[in-house]
Parts: structure tokens; sequence; C-alpha cells
């Protein structure tokens, strides 16, 4: 009987399903190629390389990369369907809105096909705002985030680094749709400008960042990648390369600030002084390196005020993350 039971186990187990922590990583890799093809062909858009057609070589590299995302997420369901796995369990856990993205981003690219013969190639500013790619940067989101989410579903207070790389692509992602108010982008804005980029680029970092410590201790390293590899797809669109070492060097800082100051919910007040003074070393780094390449054109009533109001708008963001307390709430 033991040995009948034990061969009718064996019959009947299934074979682990494509998920978990490798999954993560594979992922992470595939969303950097969809990225990079964004930026490839955003890049072409900013140089003028586009012409009246959908069908340029830009195209090819972006929906590309998209292709290959898509066929290993559809890989993916086809295994774990013949591993027994049925319905939502043939996605890894997390990645149920990665296949609502991709079927949105491929509904997208239909709509920008044919939005591009009706009106045209997009120029500038318009190229960030057309209804079809707006489409495409939500499925982009959506698709991008997986592995963020995966992690976070799972045991286990400290970030791991695919999930902070995630949280970095889909940071870039947002930057990239916001690039018309990005100070890596252009920094010969007038002053109401740079004002607004500030407050817009200090306004969606800080708060990935804080989202990132609202579910996890973040590990040394991880604000530093997250504000490097942003800046150095930013960096692409116009070619301003040596902005990507204000960023690193504001990351470093961030880092050293967390490790120092040890930011947590239960203490707000650390959490308040941290949400201050990583943006202010963000654009005190970014000014200091404009100040040395000799392009900081803007008077010290400007460049010093929006140093200090980016600083104010971290601090406010952080009262999301850290509300004060309400009278007569249990503690």
């Amino acid at each position: 009987m033991a040995t009948t039971s034990s061969f009718t186990i064996s019959r009947t187990e299934k074979k682990p399903a494509l998920q978990g922590a490798g999954y993560d990583w594979a992922q992470v890799v595939l969303q950097l190629l969809f990225l990079g093809g964004l930026f490839v062909d955003g890049w072409a858009h900013f140089h003028g390389k586009v012409d009246d057609s959908f069908f340029t070589r830009w195209h090819a590299m972006f929906y590309g990369s998209f292709g290959l995302c898509a066929g290993v997420l559809i890989g993916t369901m086809v295994v774990n369907r013949a591993r027994g796995y049925l319905g939502r369990a043939m996605l890894p856990t997390g990645y149920d809105l990665t296949l609502l993205g991709t079927v949105v981003f491929a509904g997208g690219g239909v709509a920008d096909m044919f939005w591009h013969i009706a009106f045209g190639i997009e120029q500038d500013t318009e190229a960030l705002l057309s209804p079809s790619h707006l489409l495409l940067a939500a499925g982009m989101f959506l698709t991008m985030s997986g592995p963020l989410r995966a992690a976070w579903s799972r045991r286990g207070t400290h970030a791991p680094f695919s999930a902070i790389l995630s949280l970095s692509l889909t940071l870039t992602g947002v930057t990239f749709i916001t690039s018309y108010a990005n100070p890596i982008v252009d920094f010969y804005f007038n002053g109401t400008e740079m004002v607004t980029a500030i407050m817009l680029t200090t306004a969606l970092t800080m708060g990935f960042v804080l989202l990132a410590m609202r579910r996890w201790t973040l590990k040394p390293g991880s604000l530093t990648v997250l504000f490097t590899l942003n800046a150095a797809f930013m960096s692409v669109l116009q070619d301003q390369y040596p902005l990507i070492l204000a960023w690193f060097a504001a990351g470093v800082l961030a880092d050293g600030l967390y490790a120092f100051l040890r930011p947590e919910v239960k203490t707000p007040v650390r959490v308040r002084w941290f949400a201050f003074w990583v943006p202010v070393s963000l654009f005190g780094a970014y000014f200091l390196t404009l100040f040395w390449a000799g392009d900081l054109h803007w008077r010290i009533h400007t460049w010093g005020g929006g140093i200090v109001l980016a600083g104010v708008v971290g601090l406010f963001l952080s009262y999301l993350l850290v509300p004060p307390a309400v009278p007569g709430e249990d503690k």
C-alpha cells in the first residue's frame, strides 16, 4: 500500500511553476531592453531622425523589444499551463497586471499607427502628449513594474535589487513621458520653466523613493542605483551625459543620509529630514555640475531658491508616507 501511495503522489505532483526571484531578474533584463527601445526611439525624435512614416527602424527597435517581452510572458503562461497551473496561476505572482499592460501596449501600438497615418508624426512635446503615446505609456508602466509587484507580495523586510531596478525602470518610464519638464533633458529653461521642472522631478523621484521606503528597508547603494540609472537614460535624449555625475553624487549622498538617519514610519521626524535633504542634495549637485561646466545661467535667486523648493516638495510628500497623528486614534 505504501508503495502504491508513493507512486500515486509522484504521478500527480506538479512541476514548479516559472516564478520567483530568478524569474524576476529575467524580467528586469527584458524590461531594460524594452526601456532601451523606448529611448532609442525617443533619441530619434529629439534629434529629428524620424520622417512621416510609422515604419521606421527606430519603431522597429522599440516594438521589437516589446515583442520579446510579450513573447516571454506568453511563453511563461504556456509552460505553466503545461505543468498543470490554470487561470491566474499560469502567471507568476505580481505579473497579472504585466499581462494587462502587454494588452494595453499592443492596443496602443495599433492606435499609434493609425494616429500617425491620420495626423502625421508628432513633433517636440506633441510626441509626449498624443493620446496613442499616453496609451503606450500606461502599458509600459504596468509592464515594467511587474518585478516590483512580485517582490512586494513576498515576505521580507529588505528590498531585493531586482525590485529596486524595476522601480528605477518604472520611474524612468514616467520621467520620459514628462521629459518636457525634466532638468536633465533641457537646462536652458527660463526661471518659470526651471521651477516647474524642479517641482515635478522632485515629486516623481521622491514619490518612488518614499514608496520603496514604505515597504522595505533599503540596502546600501539602492538610491545610487535608482538615481544613476534614471539619469543615464534621460541623458540620452539630448546627449547631456555630464549630468549623470550629478545624479550619481546625489544618489551616494541619499544612501549616506539613509544610513545615518535610518528613517522609518515609526520615526516621522527622521523621515521628514530625509525627505527634505535628499532633493536638496540632488539639485545642489545638479547646479554645481552646471556651474562647473559653465552652463549655470540663472541668478542665485532662481537656483538657490530652487534648491530649497525641492526640499520643501520632498518634505510635503513625506506627510503622505507618515501623516500626523490623529487625536484619539490608537497608537
